[in-house]
């Protein structure tokens, strides 16, 4: 997995949502290709199962409870590191934005740590925190911390230096600015920030739970179907996974279109 070098926060500007039907094209698209790949034999049917069987597979996976906990144990995993990035990433972001002497002094060991790949630190986690949860929350809250302190910062930093002037002559105490003037300010970049890091550490945990030690999740599913060589179990399994993540995304889109309707305006 690459490092975060491309790493450059910013606020993305999106226009409303695609009507319901346009997202249908993208999928119907690919399981077409899908079915007429499979249908002219170009791959082998025991290396690229048809989408119907796949399907089909998912559908079944989808009744069983090992599923839904293997899913619940990579959620867990993947908030746990979320929430450890919200809670160190925003103050410090907010410091860094106040403060640029502060920022200054820690932009050498950011810029190196966006630099590195992520799953390099892994072994080094395990060394530290076991083979357990505690070493793959620790490396999903690696990248977390990083890309929300990071959009944190640039938010803070990009607010008009006049709202914190008109703050200051109206006698307004650090707290107050802090409350009413920075966060505000900052909130859409923060945003933005959540959303880019909740889909790291959720591509973070199930790499992770491909590795040696793992008890569950879905990064286990995949590897262990890879393993048996249950293929359609396999592309079933990358589905859901897939479909998860994208749903986590769109929920989080969702609520920041709703709280933070001001964004790019």
């Amino acid at each position: 997995m690459p490092g975060m070098s491309f790493l450059r926060p910013s606020l993305e500007k999106r226009s409303a949502g695609p009507p319901g039907k346009l997202v249908l094209i993208g999928p119907v698209i690919l399981l077409c290709a899908w079915y007429l790949v499979s249908l002219s034999a170009v791959v082998p049917a025991i290396l690229l199962p048809s989408p119907a069987s796949v399907l089909s597979q998912a559908g079944r996976d989808l009744l069983t409870t090992e599923i839904r906990h293997d899913a619940l144990i990579t959620l867990l995993r993947a908030f746990g590191g979320y929430l450890l990035g919200m809670v160190i990433g925003i103050p410090l972001g907010v410091l860094a934005g106040l403060f640029p002497a502060f920022y200054k002094s820690f932009e050498f060991p950011l810029d190196f740590g966006r630099s590195l790949p992520v799953l390099t630190l892994f072994p080094l986690f395990m060394v530290f925190f076991g083979i357990g949860d505690l070493s793959r929350i620790a490396t999903a809250a690696y990248p977390t911390i990083l890309i929300i302190l990071l959009n944190t910062y640039y938010g803070v930093r990009d607010i008009p230096r006049t709202r914190l002037m008109v703050a200051r002559t109206r006698h307004a105490s650090f707290g107050q600015t802090l409350l009413w003037v920075v966060l505000p300010g900052a909130l859409p970049q923060i945003a933005a920030g959540l959303r880019i890091s909740l889909s790291w550490a959720y591509l973070i945990v199930i790499v992770t739970e491909m590795y040696a030690g793992s008890d569950g999740g879905l990064g286990y599913r995949v590897i262990n179907a890879y393993t048996t060589f249950e293929l359609a179990e396999l592309y079933a399994s990358i589905l859901i996974t897939g479909t998860l993540g994208y749903l986590l995304n769109r929920v989080l889109v969702g609520l920041e279109e709703r709280f933070v309707h001001w964004a790019g305006r």
